[in-house]
């Protein structure tokens, strides 16, 4: 059966329609079929704007064109944005956890939420916050108790921890020395797990005397010990 020009109908009830333009309303209780398109021409568009519109890019996918050139792709995978941003609001919400969000509160600014609160901040200027959205440096921490940055060897449980303790500053190995190496230097300030302080040297030595009490090692071709008293300006050498 033939309706007007361009529409079928067929004995089943299909409605065919094959280069049909409505300027009204079109309603149908069942399915409208559409032929595929591509991103040149769409098989969805406006009369008045052919390249731009849907297409179905192959099954289970639906793209979004404009002027020719697809900007979304959705298919069984997800959302893809394609040539071009996605631009948003204020935040992107976990869709069953919606105190979660990854959130854009100033101009150029990031932060991160969760439980409804901020936990993370990226500002302006390049300066990372945790625990605060006013941070002072490139990284800042801070917590309502004793803040510590936690650095970690994967398959071993030797940690260092770099703390601020009510105020006093903090530097623990869990498993070996704490060592500076001023300009890349070694054994220049050791301090060992038994307590003893070395300077100059890779280990501790007891200089002959025995025993294995803590103290203080300093090496060198002419180690000394400077005392330097300020109101005489006088100096004395060990």
């Amino acid at each position: 059966v033939i309706v007007g020009s361009g529409i079928t109908v067929s004995p089943d009830g299909d409605i065919f329609a094959t280069g049909v333009t409505t300027t009204g309303s079109l309603v149908s209780n069942g399915v409208i079929k559409v032929p595929d398109g591509s991103t040149s021409a769409p098989s969805i568009t406006a009369a008045s704007d052919t390249n731009s519109g849907l297409y179905f890019a192959a099954a289970d996918a639906l793209g979004l064109v404009v002027g020719g050139s697809r900007k979304l792709l959705a298919n069984s995978s997800g959302i893809t944005v394609n040539n071009g941003d996605l631009t948003i609001d204020d935040k992107i919400i976990h869709q069953s956890d919606t105190d979660t969000t990854i959130r854009f509160p100033a101009a150029d600014t990031v932060s991160v939420e969760t439980g409804g609160s901020e936990r993370v901040r990226i500002t302006s200027a390049g300066l990372m916050g945790i625990g605060t959205n006013s941070p002072d440096n490139i990284l800042h921490l801070e917590s309502s108790s004793n803040p510590y940055l936690q650095l970690e060897k994967v398959g071993t449980s030797s940690k260092i921890y770099l703390g601020n303790s009510s105020g006093e500053a903090v530097l623990e190995a869990t498993a070996g020395a704490i060592k500076l190496k001023p300009n890349g230097a070694s054994n220049k300030f050791i301090l060992d797990t038994s307590g003893n302080l070395i300077l100059g040297a890779a280990s501790y030595q007891n200089g002959g005397f025995g025993g294995t009490s803590h103290g203080i090692n300093i090496a060198g071709t002419q180690p000394q010990i400077l005392l330097h008293e300020t109101d005489t300006d006088k100096d004395g050498y060990f």
